[in-house]
């Protein structure tokens, strides 16, 4: 998941796909949404600006409902030092950085993502298969993202065509990677590259 903006009010009038009257209601389906969805034993990745000008009780009510499993990935409106060492809000999440790379095995696929709050340029592995997963742009780069012939790089926050197409804030892993082998016609992320660059 990345761009909650659990509290920000002016989020509603940047972002018109978001259907909720005022930011009480948007606060209110997001805990509904982690309360009904994620389950405690749920790996999950936060890619940024969670919260907006939030207090602390809010913010911890909020962190208790996410799984032992989350992965914080510092955004430019997330305040650093809530999650860093002796920030109030480290306990809740297993790591924090700003970038974060990670390998899995999807049937008999390698699988290298790179996950990020802001669309890279040049990543870790790109031409070699590996996904940027990103946030940050609320969907006004997804024709960009989409169009890019080598890029395998991916916005899912919650303003995003993918997110909207899930009809969720939290993409599931098998959703986002359906949603990249639309782009390589169910290639692998490594053949497909290697086909690319070999034009």
């Amino acid at each position: 998941m990345s761009d909650l903006h659990y509290g920000h009010e002016n989020i509603l009038k940047f972002n018109n796909g978001r259907p909720f009257k005022d930011v009480t209601e948007m606060n209110e389906y997001i805990l509904q949404t982690l309360k009904d969805t994620l389950e405690p034993e749920d790996i999950l990745f936060d890619l940024g600006d969670l919260f907006w000008k939030t207090e602390q009780s809010e913010m911890e009510a909020l962190c208790n409902l996410l799984p032992k499993q989350t992965y914080k990935i510092i955004g430019n409106h997330d305040k650093e030092r809530l999650y860093y060492s002796g920030g109030i809000l480290q306990r809740y999440f297993k790591l924090t950085a700003d970038l974060l790379d990670i390998n899995l095995k999807m049937g008999d696929e390698e699988i290298q993502l790179t996950l990020s709050h802001y669309p890279i340029l040049e990543w870790n592995h790109k031409y070699h298969g590996s996904l940027n997963i990103h946030g940050h742009c609320h969907g006004n780069i997804d024709s960009l993202n989409n169009s890019s012939k080598i890029d395998l790089r991916m916005d899912i926050g919650f303003d995003s065509e993918v997110a909207k197409r899930e009809g969720s804030f939290l993409i599931p892993l098998e959703t986002i990677i359906a949603e990249a082998k639309k782009k390589t016609y169910g290639l692998s992320f490594r053949t497909w590259s290697k086909h690319m660059l070999e034009g």
